[in-house]
């Protein structure tokens, strides 16, 4: 319905800006007319806020959500509501990154009983990760069929236990990396943030930080996430999935950061703190 009114330029731009859909009831939309605003609000789930720039001087007449570098009222509400006591700064240094203990024997264990196929499922996200997440994302945004390397990978992560403990992920690409983060700026602390897809992370935040080209790091405090190393064959990644679908509570944001890695020369670089629901 949207697309019969925006051009495709448009709708790529909004996708672009929400990479995610929408998040915690706020999605955020690019530079817009009144008659365009109108028509999103009515299409767009009861109770949505639209976040457009401020610059827009007609906004707050339509009683959009007006951004601004601090944030809003409505969101420090939601952080207090859910227990959330963290904040959005800028030009912080925190406090080092560790690298995760070493997996279980269980966590290891496990891919011994997959089938020839689904260990070549495993072994395939190396190469086919970047098309198997847009295939994942894909199916749950658009209802589009999964490939057959997505369908593999998915059977056969389910059969790994849950991992829980505090990875991290490195952002390469830097407008998904700005997209993300304007994201969670929108939705705020306390706020929620969800992949549609499989997320890649590492027990090594010296690895993640090497991936962050893009200028942002996650750092996820995860429940059910799902071990695949050795079994991708990339042991020295030792990567660990965050299953497609899963929300995560956003704890911090910190931005132009000063963090310290062992091995790593200290680097600024923007960070949200996140936690698995």
């Amino acid at each position: 319905m949207v697309s019969r009114v925006f051009s495709p330029s448009y709708m790529k731009k909004l996708a672009a800006d929400n990479p995610q859909g929408l998040v915690n009831g706020y999605i955020k939309v690019p530079g817009i007319s009144k008659a365009r605003f109108s028509f999103l609000s009515k299409v767009l789930p009861p109770g949505t806020k639209i976040a457009i720039p401020k610059e827009t001087p007609w906004a707050a007449k339509k009683g959009a959500l007006v951004m601004s570098p601090e944030g809003s009222v409505s969101q420090a509400t939601a952080a207090q509501a859910v227990g959330v006591k963290g904040t959005i700064t800028t030009g912080k240094t925190l406090a080092p990154f560790h690298s995760a203990p070493e997996l279980s024997p269980d966590h290891i264990a496990w891919a011994h009983k997959l089938t020839t196929t689904q260990k070549e499922a495993i072994r395939d996200w190396k190469s086919e990760a970047k098309s198997i997440r847009h295939s994942v994302s894909d199916n749950a945004l658009k209802g589009t069929e999964l490939s057959f390397e997505a369908t593999g990978f998915l059977a056969a992560i389910k059969k790994a236990p849950d991992y829980a403990g505090t990875l991290y992920r490195g952002i390469n690409n830097k407008d998904y990396a700005e997209a993300i983060l304007k994201q969670c700026v929108v939705a705020g602390i306390g706020g929620t943030w969800k992949d549609y897809a499989p997320m890649g992370m590492s027990r090594h935040p010296s690895l993640s930080h090497s991936f962050s080209h893009g200028g942002l790091m996650l750092q996820v405090r995860v429940k059910t996430a799902k071990p695949i190393e050795p079994s991708d064959g990339l042991t020295h990644e030792a990567e660990i999935i965050g299953q497609p679908g899963k929300e995560y509570r956003i704890q911090a944001i910190h931005q132009q950061a000063t963090i310290h890695i062992a091995g790593v020369k200290p680097s600024i670089k923007n960070v949200i703190e996140l936690e698995e629901i």
